[in-house]
């Protein structure tokens, strides 16, 4: 086994979480640039996200320093796995839930299903902790002979992060698909919005399915091919750094999906209030951003909305449609305030 076998994977996944953070970087200035007005703590919770996401990133470099550089012809630091493999599984679990917990909130406000919601934030509560129960395993036994010790809370995290995604993205999916039917003025609009929902949400669920993949194929040396001398310490050593590099993404495109669904909207500082009237005859109970409508202060989606999907919706008649003629690709959404007057 070559020490490429070793940290090739670190390091191509380290090159990999660079390049998407670069894109995280340019979305999040393009959000706080064109979103000034968003209410504070909408704010702070993307500083929060970007914040530890950097630091996981800067984790990730000092992983791969450490076993290229500094410890590169040590056989026994290769034995164990250091302080950054822990470290980079509590801030992966952090950035998960930031996330996670705002797409669910976003679903609860809109549809006021209760019992999708729990089951949603079950989900989420049993991934972070299987998560920081696997990083604890590894912080307490970092030698790969205690592998074992962390196989079922590893495969535990994995599987209900990826079906935590799936389904926060399906149950969006079911309402926006629900409404689009009804809202025909603004079906590009909602069209644009599903389409966002299903790339994000598959983004994050495949690469959490691919690390698990590559986490389950050390157990396997029949399916596959790849657990090379599997009963040896070399041999798992060669395949873990595969999980942790894909792995090592999963924080980087937690963010993008968060940011892919707030600069979504058209942007505040483009738009003046007294520029446009809007009518009251028509509401749209549609979750679609999180943002200030014409320059209003935003409510922050974890502190609530006022539209549901059960909200009764007033159509406008023949007579007002033909007065009307706003494209609705201009309509601006209230992040908060799911309803969308026109």
């Amino acid at each position: 086994m070559s020490l490429g076998d070793i940290t090739g994977p670190l390091l191509v996944g380290s090159w990999a979480s660079s390049l998407l953070y670069a894109a995280e970087l340019s979305q999040a200035i393009h959000y706080f640039h064109h979103y000034p007005k968003d209410d504070w703590r909408l704010k702070a919770l993307v500083a929060t996200g970007l914040t530890v996401d950097s630091v996981a990133l800067i984790n990730a470099y000092i992983s791969v320093y450490s076993y290229t550089v500094v410890y590169v012809g040590d056989a026994a630091y290769f034995q164990n796995q250091n302080w950054t493999i822990p470290v980079y599984v509590f801030t992966t679990t952090v950035i998960a839930v930031l996330v996670q917990s705002f797409l669910v909130v976003r679903y609860w406000r809109f549809a006021h299903k209760h019992l999708i919601t729990i089951f949603l934030v079950l989900l989420i509560l049993v991934g972070c902790g299987a998560s920081f129960a696997c990083g604890s395993e590894v912080a307490l036994h970092p030698s790969f002979k205690d592998r074992g010790k962390v196989k079922i809370p590893a495969i535990l995290w994995l599987t209900t992060e990826a079906t935590a995604d799936v389904s926060i993205s399906a149950a969006l999916l079911c309402e926006l698909l629900r409404i689009r039917d009804a809202m025909r003025r603004t079906r590009g609009t909602l069209n644009r919005l599903i389409n966002t929902t299903v790339r994000t949400g598959l983004a994050t669920a495949t690469l959490a399915v691919a690390a698990l993949l590559a986490f389950i194929s050390l157990e396997r040396r029949d399916k596959w091919q790849v657990a090379l001398a599997y009963r040896s310490i070399a041999g798992l050593i060669s395949l873990l750094p595969v999980c942790v590099g894909i792995a090592w993404c999963l924080g980087r495109m937690y963010m993008l999906s968060m940011f892919a669904n707030l600069n979504i909207r058209t942007p505040s500082r483009s738009h003046s209030p007294s520029d446009t009237r809007v009518p009251s005859h028509l509401t749209m109970p549609t979750d679609v951003a999180f943002a200030s409508r014409y320059g209003e202060p935003a409510d922050l989606v974890l502190n609530g909305l006022s539209a549901n999907s059960q909200q009764a919706m007033s159509l406008p008649s023949r007579s007002e449609t033909r007065d009307t003629t706003t494209d609705s690709d201009t309509l601006h959404y209230k992040p908060v305030n799911m309803g969308v007057e026109r």
